[in-house]
């Protein structure tokens, strides 16, 4: 509390008014304390094992690893296949109790490691929409073994497939399995696409709206507590097992512009997707607008699949921040929805998971990734 004196002008008289002051959240900057020279293809998730080992995800490459972060060395877990302990494609990474609960999305089940990264079983996951295209990129599973999804981004209609206004979050749980709704996350304009070819065959898109644009994101603590991080006002919703709100307060920010440097960084990323032109006639857009036209005059708080939820509770809220800036910035809420702290990581690594002691990320290199170490 700040204690201000005021004089009042002509009557000599001095008053004394107390005013809270707003505390600025601390930043914390982690730093990288060992750098794997022996690169993955895409981590998709990472979880610290028991004897401090990391057990790490390659969506790409469709392996699963233990890495010693001491050593460095890197040990694959298991083999690849159809088999009872096999697995096709590993994804997600979810904390059930000492064991880890990976998304095996090619095979629709989840393969369970134990607290040494050994496969021990595995589970079915019910296909809960029939328009299964690719890994959930939402996928999460509770200490309970409660599974949370996102439902599809397209729906049937009469006309045959279309895009989807909103989509559910969905909690899946019990055997035989009971699906409910969580909530309703509405999905940005042209975000998925539906094109139809003369000879009737149908082509979906998905993931098509500007990347600054607002859309909301959302995780899973590991109670079973859903965290929607909302977009526009910025703020953080929970919602409990039981299904009570808590909104927490509107986050006040500055907003980021979006400049030429944005745009040519999409393009380079982006070279070879499909080109989104709205409401202009004339042609396609230029490379230096990244090949495409609907590009918002600033950024959103944050972007796509934004949210990560750490083993304490808190959830953890990647920004947008400026092109080209040394830093990737994290907002970290707690139970209230309230911005307690900033963490900031260098700007070219990306988180994927949390131990004890240390912060795991990727550092982007090529067409490749580096496992990163912070503390």
């Amino acid at each position: 509390m700040k204690t201000s004196m005021i004089i009042m002008a002509g009557l000599g008289t001095a008053v004394a008014v107390t005013a809270a002051v707003a505390q600025e959240p601390a930043t914390t900057e982690l730093r990288p304390a060992m750098v794997m020279k022996d690169p993955f293809a895409h981590v998709t998730g990472a979880r610290e094992l028991a004897a401090g080992n990391v057990l790490v995800v390659d969506g790409s490459d469709n392996r699963i690893w233990i890495v010693n972060p001491k050593t460095e060395q890197k040990d694959l877990v298991g083999s690849i296949g159809t088999g009872p302990l096999q697995y096709q494609g590993g994804w997600a990474t979810s904390a059930v109790g000492s064991e880890t609960a990976i998304h095996d999305f090619r095979s629709h089940r989840l393969l369970i490691v134990d607290a040494n990264g050994k496969p021990v079983r595995t589970r079915p996951v019910p296909s809960i929409s029939g328009l299964d295209f690719g890994p959930a990129l939402s996928f999460h599973v509770d200490n309970r073994g409660v599974i949370y999804e996102y439902s599809s981004e397209f729906v049937r209609g009469a006309h045959g497939l279309q895009p989807a206004d909103a989509r559910a979050i969905l909690r899946i749980e019990g055997d035989p399995a009971r699906i409910d709704t969580v909530a309703m996350i509405p999905v940005p304009r042209g975000d998925a696409m539906v094109q139809r070819g003369s000879g009737g065959g149908t082509t979906m898109l998905s993931g098509q709206a500007n990347p600054f644009v607002p859309r909301d994101a959302w995780t899973v603590a590991g109670d079973g507590r859903v965290a929607i991080v909302h977009a526009a006002p910025y703020r953080l919703e929970w919602i409990s097992p039981q299904g009570a709100h808590t909104m927490g307060p509107v986050i006040s920010y500055t907003p980021v512009a979006v400049t030429q440097a944005d745009k040519a960084a999409y393009s380079t990323t982006h070279r070879g997707d499909m080109t989104v032109s709205v409401g202009v006639e004339g042609g396609s857009p230029s490379a230096s607008e990244g090949g495409r036209t609907d590009w918002p005059a600033v950024k959103a708080p944050f972007g796509f699949e934004a949210a990560l939820a750490h083993p304490d509770g808190s959830i953890w809220v990647l920004r947008n921040g400026a092109a080209g800036d040394s830093h990737n910035h994290y907002d970290v809420f707690d139970a209230g929805g309230r911005v307690t702290r900033r963490v900031d990581v260098p700007g070219d690594c990306r988180i994927v998971g949390f131990g004890r002691s240390a912060v795991y990320a990727v550092r982007k290199s090529g067409d490749a990734e580096n496992f990163v170490v912070l503390r």
